[in-house]
Order: C-alpha cells, then structure tokens, then sequence
C-alpha cells in the first residue's frame, strides 16, 4: 500500500515537472524560429537589456558630375577694334567734374590755366594736379604765360593783315592771373609772341609791320630789327617767334633759362616765307632759308629744341622743314602727312596747326585737322595717332613741361585731353 502510495507520488512529481517545462520550450521556440518580430541579442548583451548598437560605415553619398560647359569659339567683332589700354586711352581732362576746354602754359613752369565747359578759369601749380578757381567769364581767353612769374599773362588778338581800315585791336597785361587786365596803349595791334623766362617784364611782341621788344610789362616799346637793309623784317611779318631757351643748362645747377637764341619766322602776301635767328635778343638777325622766301610756303609754326643750337623744326603748307645747323642743310618731312599737306600741287584737305617736341624722348608730334601725328627719333614718315578719343578729329594746339616731360596736353575740338608720351 505504501508502495503504490509512492509510486503515485513519482508519477504525479513527475507530471506536474512536465507541465512547468511546456511554457519554457514554448518560449524558447518562438526565440528562434517562427513568422514573429524577433529580437537578436548580440554576443555579450545580457538578455531583457537594450544593446549597444554597432556602427555601420555607411558609404558616402556620391554626387553627381557637374557638367563641363563646352568651349565654343565666339568669333571676335570686325566692325570694331579692339579697346587699346587703359593706360594710353582716357578721356577729356576735368576739373572737379567740370570738363577741360582748353589749357594754355609755358614749357619751363609746372603752373597751367585752364578753361572749363561752365566758363570758368582755374590755374595749377604741378601740372594739372591740383587745380584753384580763378575766375569767372574770363575775359580774354587767348595769352601767354611768364614762367618766370606765372601769375603775369599778355594778351592781344591783332587785327588781319590783309584788310585795311579795321578798328584797332587792344592789347592787355593781367598781374593776377587773368582775374583782371590793364590795357596797354602803346601796344594797340600788337600779338605777343615771348616772355622773357628769366623776367616777367620782358617780352617781344609783333604787328603788321615789324617785331617789337619791351623791357617793362608793355608800357614801352623798341623796334627790334636791325638796321641792314637785308633784315627779312623789313619785307616779310612776323607769324611765329620760338626760343631756344635752354642751351646752357647744362652749364651748372644755377644755370637760368634765358633768350640765348631766338627764332621767328614770317611771310608775305603771297605765302612765300622766310625764318632767321638772333643771338643778341633780337638787335640783329640772320636768315637761314632763301631771302626771297621762295623755299618756305605758308609758313605755319615753329618749334625749337630748347637744349640744342640751331636746331628747329618749321610746318608750312608742304610738311615740316628741319634743320639741325642753323638752317646750312633743311630736310623736308611730309610723308605720312597727304591729308594735311598739299602733295605736288594739290590743295591740301587740311591743315597743320602746332608742333611740340618731346626732349625725353625725341619724339616730335604735330597737331593737324586732321588729328595727332607723331615723328620718331630718326624717321622720315609721320604715324597717325590713331588710339584716342581725340583721334581723327581737329587737334588746335599742343603744349609739354619740363616738369612733366612724360605728358602732352592736347588742345582738341571737344576737349583738352592729356597723352601719355612714350
């Protein structure tokens, strides 16, 4: 009895264990197999705790190959030129805004004038740098400077030679910068040509009849032709007069600048034309071309070099004459120049209207109707200027300083204009 007690109690241990281990195997079965969420426990996670995620290099995205523009060749513009360098190009000078008319100034001072669009007159001490109101509605708009006093300026228009019975033109000296004149009497039809560089006071002057020398600002005057009978001044007028003002500056650093040659050049009626040269200021002269002006005709202007003896250079109707000995040998330079000169008789279809010299380079430009040319050291065939906004256009006059020997001022129809010199 006993026995079967026990054995009883086996069995019902034994079941009772089985039923404990169904929920267990149960469990376990859906871990690892099945069609349920399962989760995967990494090697060393403790199950029921959250796992420590393993980083997973993920590959950089890659971005797209931005595409290359082709190269298409653009053909360059035919209708137009290329744009030369900033360097060489500029337009009208101004002055504060104001464009620049005009300048006027004398090769041995820094100081120039200039006349603005608003009728206005300034002056500069350093060459256009900085510029000092003048004045207003200037009265005469045509003068020569003393670079000796800069603020002592001549003016006198003349009357035409040609025509008889005019009303007589005055002649007028301002001590102030142009800001007021005083007329001189004594010098009525009078032009002037040169002002003394060493004395304000001193210049020379010239009429219908003959060139004129004064020794106090225009008050008085002398006749300065001498008295042979083959003075040209006695036949021909005076056009132009230029001075060789520099020649003994090589002398020392005192050496002053003075009238140690002057040269002047004149015609008559019929355009025939003469030029001499004077070494005593003008007491006496001697020629130096043809004494019946049949060499020269319409003489133009002169320029001269400042630092060189007899050396000058003469535009007239048939191109520029030089000569480097006083006039002994003349070299006629008109090639280059068929627009402006007249070419085997034919009329010209313009004209030269100034010259300047270039000492730091030896270049010589000339100034035309028909725009700026320039001669270089050496050549016989003038080049247009052909790069500027004044190119092709009428160039009235030019003008350079030995302070700023690296700048032509260029007097054009629509402006002044300043070109670098190379």
């Amino acid at each position: 009895m006993i026995r079967r007690t026990l054995r009883l109690c086996a069995l019902l241990c034994l079941l009772l264990g089985s039923l404990a281990l169904l929920p267990m195997a149960a469990s376990a079965a859906r871990g690892w197999s099945g069609d349920g969420p399962q989760t995967a426990y990494q090697e060393g996670t403790v199950p029921g705790t959250v796992p420590t995620a393993t980083p997973t290099h993920k590959p950089k995205p890659t971005k797209p190959p931005k595409p290359k523009p082709t190269a298409t060749a653009v053909p360059h513009p035919t209708s137009a030129p290329a744009a030369p360098s900033s360097d060489r190009v500029a337009g009208y000078a101004t002055v504060g805004g104001d464009k620049l008319e005009k300048v006027i100034g004398d090769r041995l001072s820094p100081v120039i004038y200039g006349f603005t669009a608003s009728d206005r007159l300034y002056w500069s001490p350093d060459d256009g740098l900085r510029w000092r109101y003048a004045t207003t509605r200037p009265a005469f708009e045509e003068f020569i400077m003393s670079s000796a006093e800069p603020a002592v300026l001549y003016s006198g228009a003349g009357i035409d030679c040609t025509v008889a019975d005019q009303t007589p033109a005055s002649f007028v000296r301002s001590d102030f910068r142009g800001t007021r004149w005083e007329e001189l009497p004594r010098a009525v039809d009078l032009v002037p040509y040169l002002v003394d560089p060493a004395d304000p006071y001193r210049l020379f002057a010239a009429d219908c009849e003959l060139p004129f020398f004064s020794g106090d600002g225009g008050e008085t005057w002398i006749a300065r032709p001498d008295s042979r009978a083959t003075s040209p001044w006695f036949t021909f007028r005076v056009k132009d007069m230029v001075a060789a003002s520099l020649i003994e500056s090589g002398a020392g650093a005192d050496a002053a600048p003075g009238w140690h040659i002057l040269y002047a050049g004149g015609a008559l009626d019929s355009g025939n034309s003469v030029i001499a040269y004077s070494e005593d200021e003008g007491a006496t002269w001697t020629t130096m071309t043809p004494t019946d002006g049949s060499g020269l005709i319409g003489l133009r202007v002169l320029e001269a070099d400042p630092y060189v003896a007899g050396r000058l250079w003469a535009a007239d109707a048939q191109g520029v004459w030089y000569t480097e000995d006083f006039g002994t040998n003349w070299l006629l330079i008109s090639e280059g120049l068929e627009r402006v000169v007249s070419v085997r008789g034919r009329a010209s279809l313009g004209d030269i209207t100034d010259l300047a010299y270039a000492p730091a380079t030896g270049q010589l430009f000339l100034a035309s109707t028909w725009g700026l040319y320039v001669l270089a050291p050496g050549e016989t065939v003038w080049q247009p200027i052909s790069d500027q906004l004044f190119s092709g256009g009428t160039v009235n006059s030019l003008m350079i300083t030995e302070s700023n020997p690296s700048v032509l001022w260029v007097n054009a129809r629509d402006g002044a204009y300043r070109y670098r010199i190379r």
